[in-house]
C-alpha cells in the first residue's frame, strides 16, 4: 500500500508520538518513545528538558545513531475494532544534530537542513547561538516548530542542558492497514472526507 504525500505531511503534523527504533553496538534492538516534527523529508526528535536516564551523549538512541546511522519511526493506532488498525513506519539515515555529535553536527548541518519550518515565527531559542555553531540554525528551526505542535515545551525546555536532536532524513516509508486502505490513516490525519491526492 502506499501512501500519498498529503496524507503522510498531515500525519506526521498531528501524530503526537512515534516509536524511535536504533540498533545496539551488539546488533540488539532498542526503541524509545519520542515526540517528534518533520520538515523537508527529514523527522526530528529532540533530547529534550524531561528526566532522562542520563546525559545526552550517554543515551542509547544517541550512542546507536552516532554508531550505526540509521534509525526507524513507527507510528500506530490500536483499537478494539481492529478493522482500524493501522500502522507507518520511516526508515533512514540518521544523525546527531548538537551536544556531542562531533563532525557529524558540524561542518554539513547548516547545508542540508531544509527550509526553514516556520519563517513567520520567533525561531530563536536562547540555548542555541546560530553564529556560534553551524547546527544551532537546525536546533531553533525545530525547538520553534516543536513548541508549535507541543504546547508542553512552554513549561518544559525542547533540549537538556545540551542542545541536540536525532535527525532521520526517511528514504522508505511502510505503511499497513487493515482495511487495506488509507481512510483510517486519513481519517488518523484529520482528512476525514477529503478526496486523496
Amino acid at each position: 500500500m502506499q501512501i500519498d504525500r498529503d496524507t503522510l505531511n498531515a500525519l506526521l503534523a498531528r501524530w503526537p508520538v512515534g516509536r524511535l527504533a536504533t540498533v545496539t553496538a551488539d546488533g540488539q534492538p532498542h526503541q524509545v518513545p519520542v515526540v517528534f516534527v518533520a520538515d523537508a523529508g527529514c523527522l526530528y526528535t529532540p533530547i529534550d528538558g524531561k528526566r532522562k536516564a542520563s546525559r545526552t551523549a550517554a543515551l542509547a538512541r544517541v550512542r546507536n545513531v552516532q554508531r550505526r546511522g540509521y534509525a526507524s519511526l513507527l507510528l500506530d493506532a490500536y483499537e478494539d475494532d481492529w478493522s482500524q488498525l493501522w500502522w507507518l513506519r520511516l526508515e533512514g539515515p540518521a544523525r546527531v544534530v548538537g551536544a556531542d555529535a562531533g563532525a557529524d553536527a558540524g561542518a554539513d548541518a547548516g547545508a542540508d537542513a531544509g527550509a526553514e519550518l516556520d519563517p513567520d515565527q520567533d525561531n530563536h531559542d536562547s540555548s542555541v547561538d546560530a553564529k556560534a555553531d553551524p547546527a544551532a540554525a537546525v536546533l531553533q528551526r525545530v525547538a520553534a516548530a516543536l513548541r508549535r505542535k507541543y504546547p508542553q515545551y512552554r513549561a518544559v525546555a525542547p533540549y537538556a542542558a545540551e542542545p541536540a536532536l536525532i535527525e532521520v532524513r526517511w528514504r522508505r516509508v511502510v505503511v499497513w492497514s487493515q482495511s487495506g486502505d488509507l481512510a483510517v490513516i486519513r481519517r488518523a490525519a484529520g482528512l476525514d472526507g477529503q478526496a486523496s491526492a
